[in-house]
C-alpha cells in the first residue's frame, strides 16, 4: 500500500473511534491494531495522542472506541506499548496503565471489561509501571470480583488464578 493511501486510512480511522455505531468502532479498532502491527507506533505518532484524548473525553463512544483499539493492540503486540519510542518522553504503557486501572471503576460494563482484558495482556510482560501499581491493580480486581455484571465477574474468575500465580512468581510480597 502506498504511503499516501496509508496516511489517508489513518486520518479517516481516528474519527471512527468515536462513531455512534459500535460495529464501526470495533472495525476501526481492528484496522488500527493491524496498522500498528505493520508499522509500529513510531510510524503513527498521532495515534497515541488521539487514544489518550478519547480516553480522557468522558464521551462513552470515544472511550469505548479507544479502549477497543487499545485492547486489540495489547492483545496482538503488547510489547510495543512497553518500549521507548523516539519523540516520546515516556513509554506509552506508563501513560495508559493508570487510565486502564481507573476504568475498572467505570459505570459502563464494556469499559470495565475492556480495561480488565487490556491489563491482562501485560501480566506476563510485567512492565515496571504495572509492578509499581500492583496494589491498585489487585484492589481493582477484588472490587471487580463483586461487579454487578456477570460477564465482568466471569473475566475476573478466569484471570484471577493465572494472575495470582504469575504475581506470586514475580513478587510474593503482594500476596
Amino acid at each position: 500500500m502506498s504511503p499516501a493511501n496509508q496516511l489517508y486510512m489513518k486520518s479517516e480511522l481516528l474519527p471512527c473511534m468515536g462513531a455512534s455505531d459500535k460495529q464501526i468502532r470495533s472495525t476501526a479498532g481492528t484496522i488500527i491494531s493491524t496498522l500498528v502491527q505493520i508499522g509500529g507506533l513510531s510510524g503513527w505518532p498521532e495515534l497515541l495522542h488521539a487514544l489518550v484524548k478519547c480516553l480522557d473525553s468522558n464521551d462513552p463512544n470515544h472511550m469505548e472506541g479507544a479502549m477497543d483499539a487499545l485492547s486489540k493492540i495489547c492483545e496482538d503486540v503488547p510489547q510495543l506499548l512497553d518500549a521507548d519510542i523516539s519523540g516520546l518522553s515516556e513509554r506509552p504503557i506508563n501513560v495508559f496503565l493508570p487510565r486502564f486501572l481507573q476504568l475498572f471503576q467505570s459505570p459502563q460494563t464494556t469499559l470495565r471489561k475492556l480495561s480488565l482484558c487490556t491489563v491482562n495482556h501485560f501480566i506476563m510482560l510485567m512492565p515496571t509501571v504495572l509492578y509499581m501499581s500492583m496494589d491498585k491493580y489487585l484492589q481493582g480486581l477484588f472490587i471487580l470480583a463483586n461487579d454487578p455484571a456477570p460477564e465482568v465477574r466471569k473475566l475476573v474468575r478466569n484471570f484471577s488464578c493465572c494472575h495470582f500465580l504469575i504475581c506470586r512468581s514475580q513478587n510474593a510480597s503482594y500476596l
